[in-house]
């Protein structure tokens, strides 16, 4: 993980140097739009310590999420085959208790009625053992793998067997997690500038590049927040569309 004072280094050379986010083999001698406007809006100064330290923290908690990931799938794989077994021993103990019920009936004025109650209490008491046992380790689980054999859990681990606190589980979720966030922070903290959408792309550009990650073109930005606004509107319109009367 890249040191705070190189990150910085890093990211304040790029965006304060005269040919900032300009295409690929254009004039380096000269001024690009992306350098002018930042120096048009003055948002080059609004890149302060204290904020870019805080964009560099996202940075690392997005590394800790990625890192995070195989953890979630070696507590699932051990588990879920607990889970299984639980959910067995529960369906067979009702099963057992459904034939003593019906044996009970049958051996009515032959057997004493305590004999069945005292093996339905011994029974009773186990399946409470084996559903707080499925309700532990369901608990252990991230929400997204509560599915069967797992089961909806009453109460959340104040110690958590993991660290990973976003929604989803899928291999982009720690990207588009910092896509967002660090697109949010950015409009936050230079709105006022009213810089273009694609120049703060080349920032969050920027960003990835002073980290040491793969470089992101500016257009794969673009392309991921029009493509989200786009499905949020149609989520919009479907939950606004009146439903026709039969």
């Amino acid at each position: 993980m890249i040191p705070f004072k190189r990150f910085r280094s890093n990211f304040i050379r790029t965006v304060r140097s005269q040919d900032f986010g300009a295409e690929r083999y254009s004039d380096p001698s000269a001024q690009s739009p992306a350098s002018r406007e930042l120096k048009k809006t003055k948002a080059d100064k609004l890149f302060t310590q204290t904020f870019v330290r805080s964009l560099h923290l996202l940075f690392c908690e997005h590394a800790r999420q990625v890192d995070e990931q195989p953890n979630l799938s070696m507590l699932r794989s051990t588990n879920v085959p607990k889970l299984v077994k639980l959910r067995n021993a529960q369906n067979s103990i009702k099963a057992v208790k459904a034939r003593i019920r019906q044996v009970q009936k049958n051996t009515a004025g032959v057997v004493a009625p305590e004999v069945w109650e005292s093996a339905m209490g011994a029974l009773s008491k186990a399946e409470s053992e084996l559903r707080e046992t499925r309700q532990f380790l369901s608990a252990m689980l991230h929400p997204a793998q509560r599915k069967a054999p797992a089961q909806k859990v009453r109460w959340e681990h104040a110690l958590k067997s993991h660290k990973y606190d976003l929604p989803t589980l899928g291999a982009k979720a720690p990207d588009k997690w910092l896509y967002e966030t660090l697109n949010r922070s950015l409009m936050e903290r230079l709105q006022r500038s009213k810089i273009t959408d694609i120049t703060r792309y080349r920032i969050m550009t920027a960003l990835f590049q002073a980290f040491g990650l793969p470089p992101i073109k500016p257009t794969t930005f673009e392309e991921y927040f029009r493509e989200k606004a786009t499905k949020q509107k149609a989520r919009t319109s479907d939950t606004q569309r009146p439903v026709k009367k039969s």
